[in-house]
């Protein structure tokens, strides 16, 4: 009997945390056990089993579903590591039983009779439950932190993030803040954006991503509310908890200003 593995983990942390290799050694161990030829374990890095649309579980089952597969079995851990979803648990399990490939999970091993595959539906219903649960409380924490006034997300340019669910959220790095403030002031003082942006660049400012600063990019920075110290997010608008790079006056006469431009150049005439 021939097998593929299928391991996964949903972050970056987990990655390091080495849960991939804890499962991997489980599915190697389970086959030395029972006599199966393990070809290949297919190793999900950092993926969300919320959508079926993962790549190396898409090169599973192509594999399994292909003309000339010859294998038997798809072993995972458990059966939250295959889909935390119960509709694509069961079309996924589906199609690789229409190709004569069977799913079997270690740590809830079930049997093929009806009894057998209620189990498997209300291990992949509780699978979907927790996975909704965790999404639940995440949207909650969300929020609580916004109305604390804590950002919890990449720190914008010209700020570092401190440490998660401490405050002052975010800190000013000075010397990223003094272009983003030069900016502000120069588009209140009535200077075009582009001559502003040759400016930036010669002084080499730069994206977070480490990109060249574009007009887009500027744009961005400029209508950023953040800036100001004020978090706009999530249906919520409070005073930060972290230091403003420009008064909220600036912030709000240079978006005045953005705002008449772009109104003005929609009503010019092709």
């Amino acid at each position: 009997m021939k097998a593929v593995g299928y391991i996964r983990v949903s972050s970056d942390e987990q990655v390091k945390n080495y849960s991939l290799d804890a499962q991997k050694q489980s599915i190697e161990q389970h086959c030395k056990e029972q006599g199966i030829r393990l070809t290949k374990v297919f190793r999900e890095e950092g993926e969300s089993a919320k959508s079926a649309n993962r790549p190396q579980l898409m090169e599973m089952i192509n594999l399994c579903t292909s003309k000339n597969s010859d294998i038997d079995l798809v072993i995972v851990k458990n059966f939250d590591r295959f889909a935390r979803n119960a509709a694509d648990h069961t079309g996924v399990k589906a199609k690789l039983l229409q190709h004569g490939v069977k799913l079997h999970s270690i740590d809830q091993p079930v049997d093929d009779t009806p009894a057998g595959r209620l189990v498997e539906i209300v291990f992949a219903g509780l699978a979907q439950f927790d996975n909704e649960t965790r999404g639940e409380r995440s949207a909650t924490g969300m929020i609580k932190g916004l109305e604390a006034g804590r950002w919890m997300w990449a720190a914008p340019l010209g700020y570092i993030r401190n440490l998660p669910k401490t405050s002052p959220s975010l800190f000013v790095v000075e010397e990223e803040a003094e272009h983003i403030r030069y900016a502000f002031e120069q588009v209140a003082k009535g200077k075009s954006k582009a001559d502003i942006l040759i400016e930036l660049q010669r002084r080499g400012l730069r994206t977070r991503k480490g990109n060249t600063l574009t007009k887009q990019s500027l744009n961005n920075i400029l209508k950023n509310p953040r800036y100001a110290g004020i978090i706009d997010n999530m249906g919520i608008e409070i005073e930060g908890d972290f230091e403003p790079i420009v008064s909220r006056d600036l912030y709000e006469i240079v978006n005045r200003k953005i705002v008449t431009t772009e109104c003005s150049s929609s009503s010019i005439e092709p």
